[in-house]
């Protein structure tokens, strides 16, 4: 389907399907498309298609950019009016403000002192409460929300995705974590997959939330196949499949105390 149109006027296309994106039927990365985006060269169909590119990319969507002349010429006064505002301001102003920027930090250091107390303090006594249970979830196990039913159906630990005219190879040091799933449509009615994106999340043993590699999780739709629509609704009773990678360091990587994060429910990998 046409999402755009390129500054010379070829369409910007993207297919459901493989989740790829061509313009004139040349296809282009992710990446591509965002510094096209970025530079003022394309102008897409609606601002809300403009959004769900960038909820693809787990980015914010830039402020649209104006010509190049014309942001030059903006830069250049906006630069002249900061010079100006600081010719005004005197030293003394310059240097109360570091004085409240350092009493702040002081107030929050204090504060944060206390807060690591009463998580210690929290920890101690939960125990008892099992705060840090290992997740419930097994690969192959479904669970539900309010929306879907949801199963984890692989996790596999790869050195490349893809098929063989469309492939990603993790940069040196990396390796590709790619994740298997389905789900259902468990409700009465359909369901917007523009407006309700699912989510997937890998997580480290420190707690930190790992994105998805999306132009590798393009090329791993080629190889594996999906059924999962990312602009159409999906209609009740109907499970749709896909996939998402993970680059991530190959050294640290270990699926015994790694976990994912899918639609909020914790899941073991394995």
């Amino acid at each position: 389907m046409q999402v755009g149109v390129y500054v010379d006027g070829r369409p910007l296309e993207f297919n459901e399907v493989t989740q790829l994106f061509s313009i004139g039927n040349v296809q282009v990365s992710h990446a591509q498309v965002a510094g096209y985006d970025r530079a003022g060269e394309l102008t897409w169909a609606t601002n809300e298609l403009r959004n769900w590119f960038y909820q693809l990319l787990s980015r914010t969507p830039p402020a649209i950019q104006a010509p190049v002349r014309k942001r030059r010429r903006a830069g250049l006064i906006v630069v002249i009016v900061a010079l100006v505002l600081l010719s005004c301001c005197g030293i003394s102003s310059c240097l109360a403000r570091l004085g409240s920027d350092a009493t702040g930090t002081s107030s929050s250091n204090s504060g944060a002192s206390q807060d690591q107390t009463s998580t210690s303090s929290s920890s101690s006594g939960g125990n008892q409460g099992q705060a840090t249970a290992e997740p419930v979830i097994k690969v192959g196990q479904s669970f539900s929300t309010d929306k879907y039913e949801i199963t984890v159906t692989a996790v596999e630990v790869k050195s490349k995705v893809g098929s063989e005219y469309f492939d990603s190879k993790p940069a040196e040091g990396g390796v590709y974590v790619a994740v298997q799933w389905k789900y259902k449509n468990i409700t009465n009615k359909p369901i917007s997959s523009f407006w309700n994106s699912f989510t997937v999340n890998l997580i480290d043993p420190n707690g930190t939330k790992f994105s998805s590699d999306v132009n590798a999780s393009s090329s791993y739709a080629t190889e594996i196949d999906p059924t999962r629509k990312v602009i159409s609704d999906l209609n009740p009773g109907i499970t749709v499949s896909g996939g998402t990678v993970f680059e991530v360091a190959k050294d640290s990587f270990s699926k015994d105390n790694w976990t994912l994060l899918v639609e909020g429910q914790k899941v073991s990998l394995k």
